[in-house]
């Protein structure tokens, strides 16, 4: 990556994870160094050694390579709290010639000391440039026909063309010969530009430069990085131009901003919901940033999960409307909406169908000022629970924008279903207080009815400890509670008479007695006959505890007794109700916080896999498409043509995880269609065979055997499966180029049996565990093969369609998958 002397070694552990440090020094073309606060070299690339001739194995400080005016400078900006510097300055060795640069200093991030990144753009050949220019006629033309980009010579006083190279013929259109004296302003897409140049060119001493729009020969407008300077040329004042197609970095750079957005809008509308802010805060901000996405003017977003009717409107926008109409629209959408779906109205159609709907048509559409509409269902967990509505945009709706969205719609849904679930978690626990309310209330009054209650009443534990006493007790017998509630035994406030050890055993099992005499004795020695009751006691659990008990004086309280005795048990019934409703609510509780704890943790780890996975393809994007649009870097063709294709092979890494995830949701959905058909199994494998070799430019070798024979099977879906195998097989088989892939019936031919066996990596116990779990990667292949463990669990799904069964079985060296469908002649 680069090259260090002994003296610069010392790098900051925080610097060496850092990733986007990492990739800088391995792509850029500039001089690059680490400094201290005191100007001491950390570190440097081949390039910065290069130019300074850093040999030596002794510390150096970059105030041995510039002059003392300039480390003055960068002195007082290390010890100021500027975050970024630029300068032009001179780099100074003592065996080579000094170096004209352009200096751009930033702060990294701190640990213990502060650090600084420098970057250093060499600006020889511009000065060479700027030398040429000013040199004779044959210098300059020598200059403009050696370019290997469209460069052209203009007379400042008409905009006429002088001279132009073969590219810039080509470009405008016309043949080199016949460029003479030819208008140049006409090139540009908007004469504003033309003038802007002209005047910075004018007024500004050497070359500048702008990104333009200027015209195709077919008139189509393009970008264009522009480089200007005046100069003489056949004794007229003139511009030297060249134009450096920029296009596709442009294009590049849009398609970027689009994804950062997306990613923005996700992370923020999942950090809101995080946070608990408001409902209508986070889904009317969602709704913002989507209008502002697709350029349309009006939008909703509607909750309508399918097991339910209760259908709300979460946010409500126009971009033209203001604040109060808004608001009073808003408050008139939840009726209009309701009335939409009973109706079935074309404008609620991905609540029933659960696919996209498009309006185009007034007469189609529910509001006379909306011109179109795109209408996208909302789902979580395969289930849609809610909508999206756009209208108004300047450009035709279709299903690519559904397609752009996704990962926004995704996050929408299941925003949508947390809250739901949240709003159902919040009206459970409400019911929950509300049921314990209920139930203090009737402890309290089973307390006042105990304590207050005119018959005696008193209560046993399972060892006939009295635990109860109530008034009437203490009133009948004369013995206070205190006395009676400190342990005392019932027994012992019993005659030797009554039998209790049959009467506690029942009481142990749960079971009641009824009509038990009891014989009590009164506190001045009497006998008191009580026709005595005994039911089960039972805490908040539903354990059992003891027994309650009411006694009835035999001689004068007989019906009331009976009487007592029946409300008693009314009151143990309710609250048993009551406790047996609360166990079922609190269950129905749990059952909701683990459900939802499950929405959770699906949108962590699809937020965790998307800023994982997609954070590569696009930062080698980005970093690719700064490089190609540095002005200070020249890039010959065939550099920008491997930059150019490394950007495609990003994008289309970028492509296929997201069809994966597309292609998963659409499982989840049910809306992956399943049609089996009649198939000649030798071409079938023919087929993905040669398009496998292909994709891998026939980097390993495969040996088939299959039967010739017709089988029934979904052709799109067996595709995927025997692909996906075969492609695991060569991408984890680096040292061994040989793949098998065997097909045969079993024996009782009921099952048409598949096998890919490789030589690779193979898999190791604890990984055979996980290997078909959704986003599930080996650590040993993560940081080398590209992915997001998605492809065997579709293999499972689509196998699953054809009620097919896979197992994979660990070899010596490397992976068999045995896999085997219904085998139908």
């Amino acid at each position: 990556m680069f090259i260090q002397s002994a003296a610069l070694t010392r790098i900051p552990a925080h610097l060496q994870q850092d990733m986007l440090l990492t990739t800088l020094l391995q792509t850029t073309r500039e001089g690059v160094a680490i400094v201290d606060q005191q100007g001491v070299l950390y570190f440097a690339n081949e390039r910065l050694y290069e130019w300074l001739q850093l040999w030596t194995h002794e510390q150096q400080s970059l105030s041995a390579f510039v002059s003392p005016a300039i480390w003055q400078r960068l002195r007082s900006f290390f010890n100021s709290r500027q975050l970024s510097l630029q300068s032009h300055l001179e780099l100074q060795s003592a065996s080579a010639p000094d170096i004209p640069v352009q200096l751009r200093a930033q702060r990294l991030p701190e640990a213990e000391t502060p650090h600084w990144l420098l970057l250093f753009s060499d600006l020889r050949r511009e000065r060479q440039l700027e030398s040429t220019l000013s040199g004779s006629h044959d210098q300059q033309f020598s200059l403009l026909q050696s370019l290997p980009v469209p460069a052209a010579i203009v007379r400042m006083s008409d905009s006429l063309i002088l001279q132009g190279n073969e590219e810039f013929a080509n470009w405008y259109g016309m043949p080199p010969n016949s460029l003479s004296l030819q208008p140049l302003h006409d090139f540009f897409a908007r004469p504003s530009d033309w003038l802007f140049l002209f005047e910075e060119c004018r007024r500004k001493a050497g070359i500048s430069v702008h990104e333009l729009q200027v015209h195709n020969p077919d008139g189509t407008p393009v970008w264009s990085q522009t480089f200007a300077q005046q100069i003489t040329f056949d004794g007229h004042q003139a511009m030297m131009l060249v134009f450096y197609d920029i296009t596709q970095h442009k294009q590049l750079e849009k398609s970027m901003a689009w994804s950062k957005r997306l990613i923005q809008n996700m992370m923020t509308a999942q950090s809101q919901f995080v946070a608990k802010s408001d409902p209508d805060t986070i889904f009317l901000h969602v709704l913002d940033h989507v209008l502002s996405m697709t350029f349309s003017e009006f939008g909703f977003i509607v909750s309508y999960p399918q097991h339910t009717d209760n259908l709300q409107v979460l946010a409500v926008n126009h971009t033209h409307w203001s604040l109060d109409t808004v608001e009073t629209f808003a408050r008139g959408a939840q009726r209009e909406f309701e009335a939409l779906c009973k109706a079935r109205h074309k404008l609620c159609d991905p609540l029933f169908s659960g696919g996209l709907s498009f309006c185009e048509q007034p007469d189609e559409l529910y509001y006379p000022w909306m011109k179109r509409f795109m209408g996208i269902p909302l789902y979580s967990s395969g289930e849609c629970f809610g909508m999206l509505g756009l209208a108004n945009s300047p450009y035709p709706y279709n299903e690519l924008l559904e397609m752009e969205l996704h990962p926004l719609l995704v996050t929408i849904g299941h925003l949508i279903a947390a809250w739901h679930n949240d709003q159902q978690r919040r009206e459970a626990k409400a019911q929950l207080a509300r049921r314990n309310h209920q139930l203090n209330v009737l402890h309290s009054d089973v307390r006042q009815l105990i304590d207050n209650a005119s018959v005696p009443v008193f209560a046993i534990d399972l060892h006939g400890i009295v635990r109860e006493w109530n008034a009437a007790m203490v009133q009948l017998s004369a013995l206070p509670s205190e006395d009676i509630l400190n342990g005392v035994l019932l027994e012992q406030i019993l005659s030797s008479q009554t039998p209790l050890d049959g009467i506690l055993e029942k009481i142990r099992q749960g079971q009641a007695v009824e009509n038990l005499e009891l014989q009590l004795k009164h506190a001045n020695g009497q006998s008191l006959r009580l026709l005595t009751s005994l039911t089960p006691r039972r805490d908040e659990n539903g354990e059992l505890i003891g027994a309650w008990g009411m006694g009835q004086n035999i001689t004068s309280l007989a019906d009331y007794q009976e009487w007592l005795q029946l409300e008693i048990k009314k009151k143990t019934h309710a609250l048993q109700t009551a406790l047996f409703e609360q166990r079922q609510m609190t269950s129905h509780l749990s059952q909701m916080l683990e459900k939802e704890a499950a929405l959770f943790a699906l949108r962590d780890r699809f937020a965790a896999v998307a800023s994982h996975e997609f954070r590569g393809p696009l930062a080698a994007i980005q970093i690719a498409a700064e490089n190609l649009c540095n002005p200070d870097v020249q890039l010959k063709p065939e550099q920008v043509e491997r930059k150019v294709q490394r950007i495609k092979k990003r994008a289309d890494q970028l492509h296929y995880l997201v069809h994966d995830i597309l292609l998963l949701t659409q499982l989840d959905a049910g809306h992956l269609s399943f049609h089996p058909e009649p198939c000649q199994l030798q071409d079938f494998c023919e087929q993905v065979i040669e398009e496998v070799q292909i994709a891998t430019q026939a980097s390993h070798r495969i040996h088939a055997s299959y039967p010739s024979l017709q089988i029934w099977m979904d052709q799109r879906l067996m595709r995927l499966v025997l692909s996906n195998l075969l492609h695991n097989a060569i991408k984890f088989s680096l040292n061994h180029f040989e793949i098998w892939l065997r097909i045969y019936p079993d024996h009782s031919q009921t099952w048409l049996c598949f096998e890919i066996e490789d030589r690779g990596l193979g898999i190791t116990e604890q990984e055979a565990q996980d290997i078909f779990k959704p986003f599930f990667r080996s650590p040993r292949v993560v940081h080398q093969t590209s992915g997001i463990g998605l492809g065997l669990e579709l293999v499972r799904r689509c196998l699953d369609l054809h009620q097919g069964e896979i197992e994979m079985q660990p070899q010596a060296q490397g992976t068999l998958f045995r896999f085997k469908i219904p085998y139908r002649v």
